[in-house]
């Protein structure tokens, strides 16, 4: 063998050698990034199912809040509600408040009218007076009891009721002792006064409850607390089966709700019906 070709033999040798460490090398190098991929795949796996638990946390947390949030909704609709109840029930008591007092101006009126008339038959009018006051008292007792009511507000209802009861007693007595006074020759009101607010009733619309079976009285549905008195003119029509004029009548006795009228023969016109219309004035859009 020549040198050259030893020396060819050498050198094939030893990049045989080089090419084995090399490829000895990129082994062991694969095996480690083999290894590290696993170590990552499994940390990567760890951290989505962290990940999917936290969502599933956040969902069920999103829920919850929005089904407290729905509550929360739903509560402040009821809230709002019972405000707006209350409201309206403070406003229907302030209400009544204020007719009631017009009306405590009015007796107060009355009663200063009645004391300047008092002449000759003052001995004989003292118990009647009396008894006068001790109803305004009471009357005025009892607008004091719905004041105090009202500033408690709607939870005492049936208080307010019973008042009420008591001040509608107290104005039909009232009413009495007044038209006793009347009897007396104490009229609260000049003759004058009397025969003007008889001549000129208030307005109402009302209708016919009753009809008396011997056809000389009715009931119907108006009475002092509509502004009516004693010796008041009504008109009664009907509008059914068609437009139809029916009458007049007089007040003979009233409460405050209702009140007893007499046929007034002369100006009957038909038979009086239950449910017939009863009014001041009759105008032709009525019909």
């Amino acid at each position: 063998m020549t040198g050259v070709g030893k020396i060819l033999v050498v050198l094939i040798a030893l990049f045989s050698m080089l090419f084995l460490g090399f490829a000895v090398t990129v082994y062991s190098t694969r095996i480690n990034w083999m290894g590290e991929k696993g170590k990552v795949d499994a940390e990567l796996k760890k951290t989505q199912d962290q990940r999917t638990a936290l969502g599933q946390r956040i969902d069920l947390l999103t829920t919850e809040f929005r089904q407290r949030v729905q509550d929360y909704e739903k509560e402040q609709k009821v809230y709002v509600e019972q405000i707006k109840d209350q409201k309206n029930a403070y406003d229907s008591v302030l209400a009544e408040m204020k007719t009631a007092r017009e009306k405590m101006v009015q007796y107060e009126s009355l009663q200063k009218i009645a004391s300047d008339q008092e002449t000759d038959r003052r001995n004989q009018a003292t118990a009647l007076y009396g008894m006068l006051k001790t109803t305004q008292e009471a009357k005025e007792k009892a607008l004091k009891e719905r004041f105090d009511l009202e500033q408690r507000s709607i939870e005492q209802q049936e208080t307010i009721q019973t008042t009420t009861a008591r001040l509608r007693e107290a104005e039909t007595k009232v009413a009495q002792l007044t038209a006793t006074l009347d009897s007396y020759g104490f009229p609260l009101l000049p003759k004058e006064q009397l025969a003007k607010m008889q001549a000129n009733p208030p307005q109402v619309e009302g209708y016919i409850k009753k009809v008396d079976p011997q056809g000389k009285f009715v009931e119907i549905s108006l009475g002092s607390d509509d502004g009516l008195r004693k010796g008041h003119k009504l008109q009664v029509y009907r509008i059914k089966p068609q437009g139809k004029y029916v009458g007049q009548i007089e007040i003979a006795d009233l409460d405050p709700e209702r009140a007893v009228c007499r046929i007034i023969p002369q100006l009957r016109q038909a038979n009086f019906q239950e449910g017939d219309l009863v009014a001041t004035r009759i105008t032709a859009s009525q019909f």
